[in-house]
C-alpha cells in the first residue's frame, strides 16, 4: 500500500481524508442530539433503579412514597427521549 494521502474527493464517507480511518466514537454527531440521547439514558436509568427498588421494597417491609413510584414512570420516558434522540441523530447525518 503506498503512503501517498488519498485526496479528499475520493475519501470513504464516513472516514478522514488525512488518515483514512474512521473518527473515535463520540465525536461525531450534533451535540444537541448527543445531549438528547444521553439524557435518554439518565432518566431510563434512574427509572430501572426505581423498579428494582420498588420490587425490593416488600422483601424489607419498606414503605415507599408516591413519588418514588413516579420515578419508577421515568424509565419509558428515558426510552422515548432516547429513541428520538438517536432518530434525529440519524436524520441529521444522513442530511
Amino acid at each position: 500500500m503506498s503512503d501517498v494521502p488519498t485526496p479528499a474527493s475520493t475519501a470513504r464517507p464516513g472516514t478522514t481524508a488525512e488518515t483514512g480511518t474512521a473518527p473515535a466514537p463520540g465525536t461525531v454527531g450534533h451535540p444537541v442530539s448527543t445531549a438528547i440521547i444521553r439524557l435518554g439514558v439518565v432518566l431510563f436509568a434512574v427509572g430501572l433503579v426505581a423498579i428494582v427498588v420498588s420490587f425490593a421494597a416488600p422483601i424489607f417491609h419498606a414503605h415507599l412514597s408516591t413519588y418514588f413510584y413516579f420515578a419508577a414512570m421515568l424509565c419509558p420516558l428515558g426510552m422515548i427521549v432516547g429513541v428520538v434522540g438517536a432518530l434525529a441523530s440519524g436524520r441529521r447525518r444522513r442530511a
